[in-house]
């Protein structure tokens, strides 16, 4: 149970896991993104990790972190490895850059 006070290992060699409906978690080993599917009832995998076919993505291997993130309804976002700074930038339908997307830090406390 996701409320009970003992910790349970569900994958081996894995980091940023997100839970994604209907059933998958996505998680990074190293600079590959990987997916597995998940009982949520039970807590637990019912197959085995496949890579996801996007090649490698950005990682940070003194944090043990790879540069992505998984919303619930599936949308995902990652950074390729090796990129040059880059700056966001807010698009409109017909692609015209309309400025730059605002930089948000998120601090997390471990």
């Amino acid at each position: 149970m996701i409320d009970s006070p003992t910790p349970k290992r569900i994958i081996d060699d894995a980091s940023n896991a997100s839970f994604v409906d209907p059933g998958w978690l996505v998680f990074s080993r190293g600079e590959s993104l990987m997916a597995v599917r998940f009982d949520a009832r039970k807590f637990r995998t019912t197959d085995e990790p496949v890579a996801l076919p996007i090649g490698r993505v950005g990682y940070y291997p003194d944090r043990n972190l790879a540069y992505f993130t998984a919303s619930a309804q599936g949308t995902l976002v990652y950074l390729p490895p090796n990129r040059p700074l880059t700056q966001m930038q807010w698009v409109d339908r017909q692609g015209r850059v309309l400025g730059p997307a605002p930089i948000y830090i998120c601090i997390a406390h471990g």
